[in-house]
């Protein structure tokens, strides 16, 4: 059996959630159609739930930091497919929760700051990150060849 805590597992039970699940103050039509055009990677990934993103994106520290610019990927989007998808693999997060991987292969550099976010929600250490972008990146190789997966 595996022991919870080599996943984190206890701090995702014991974290509350900066998201209300109830929230009374959503965005208007208006700011949510604006965000949706701002990052339309969140919104073609997320459809209706994209609103929780952008919660998140404007009540958690750095909520809106940019790990990878093309396409984009926020550090909200990673921490919500953590907390509230269960994510617990970085391959899962790259190819299934976030569009990291829809149009190119990833770099080392994107997959490590999208695995440090992983790391600062599932209490991972460094080997545990290094192995994570690891197998990240042989899957990828494999998905899109190892000619497209060579760090620029």
């Amino acid at each position: 059996m595996m022991d919870k805590k080599g996943i984190g597992a206890e701090r995702l039970v014991e974290k509350v959630s900066p998201v209300e699940k109830n929230d009374s103050t959503p965005y208007s039509e208006d700011k949510l159609a604006s965000l949706n055009e701002q990052y339309p990677e969140i919104y073609a990934n997320h459809g209706s739930k994209s609103a929780v993103i952008y919660r998140l994106m404007d009540t958690t520290p750095e909520g809106n930091q940019i790990l990878m610019k093309e396409p984009v990927v926020t550090r909200a989007e990673v921490v919500y497919a953590v907390q509230e998808e269960m994510a617990v693999k970085l391959v899962d997060v790259v190819l299934r929760r976030t569009c990291a991987a829809t149009s190119c292969c990833p770099d080392r550099v994107s997959l490590n700051a999208i695995a440090e976010v992983m790391a600062e929600e599932l209490s991972w250490d460094r080997k545990h990150i290094q192995s994570e972008v690891d197998e990240a990146y042989t899957c990828l190789e494999h998905i899109f060849g190892t000619s497209a997966a060579n760090d620029q």
